[in-house]
């Protein structure tokens, strides 16, 4: 009878020490930032897709180039940006570049194509295109550089060679978007072997020029030389429409 007893007490105590566990347990507070898996890992709690817009372009900076001869902006200048949303892409979204003159001097813009629009005051350029069925934007603009091409102090800042600001439906996504490049160094004739050569200059100088600069990298060098190539030989910068 007494070692029936004992047993009794402990299958008691043991009963008791399993309800305190299952009470801990319960009053263990949660990260509501985190979710737990099936194994018991507990990790960060994704976005909501389409929480975020995310961006791609054909190249990192506006370039100022010619047009065709028709006033059309040549499509190897400007700039094309898709708008992402999650795994979808947005579709009629007006978005804006804007840029100061005192971080890109000497740029002039002469002509937009068809859904780009074009304002400036108090030193700041503004630009307009809204995406279209695809989630592009394609910015279409000609213009070309009113300041002399030679080799001194530099101009722009390699460090932080993108001052461009986007916007997306009124909203800044990034200061620092892509650079404003002229193609049209000499301002004539649209975009020739005279850019070119002018370009030359600036790919030999010791000095950061952010005019040829059509990467927006911080660097001038041959793979700026093989953009303003394909300009030329595209054959869609054969006039400048801004003399």
């Amino acid at each position: 009878m007494r070692e029936k007893k004992f047993f009794s007490l402990t299958a008691l105590f043991s009963c008791a020490a399993i309800a305190v566990l299952m009470m801990g347990l319960a009053g263990c507070s949660v990260d509501k930032n985190s979710e737990t898996s099936q194994n018991g890992i507990s990790a960060p709690a994704p976005d909501p897709e389409g929480a975020s817009l995310t961006f791609t372009t054909n190249h990192n900076s506006l370039i100022l180039g010619g047009t065709d001869g028709s006033g059309v902006p040549d499509p190897l200048c400007g700039i094309d940006i898709t708008v992402h949303n999650g795994l979808a892409v947005e579709v009629d979204a007006p978005c804006e570049l804007r840029w100061s003159d005192s971080d890109y001097p000497n740029r002039v813009v002469c002509v937009v194509g068809s859904g780009t629009t074009h304002s400036y005051s108090d030193g700041v350029h503004h630009l307009y295109a809204t995406t279209d069925a695809y989630g592009v934007a394609k910015f279409r603009v000609s213009g070309f550089y009113a300041g002399t091409i030679s080799c001194g102090s530099g101009q722009g800042d390699a460090n932080n060679p993108r001052k461009v600001s986007l916007y997306v439906n009124s909203s800044l996504e990034s200061s620092t978007f892509c650079n404003v490049s002229t193609a049209d160094l000499n301002g004539t004739g649209g975009v020739t072997n005279a850019d070119v050569t002018k370009f030359n200059i600036d790919k030999n100088c010791a000095n950061y020029y952010s005019r040829s600069d059509f990467d927006g990298n911080g660097f001038v060098n041959s793979a700026d030389l093989d953009i303003i190539s394909a300009i030329v030989s595209g054959g869609n910068s054969t006039s400048s429409d801004c003399e």
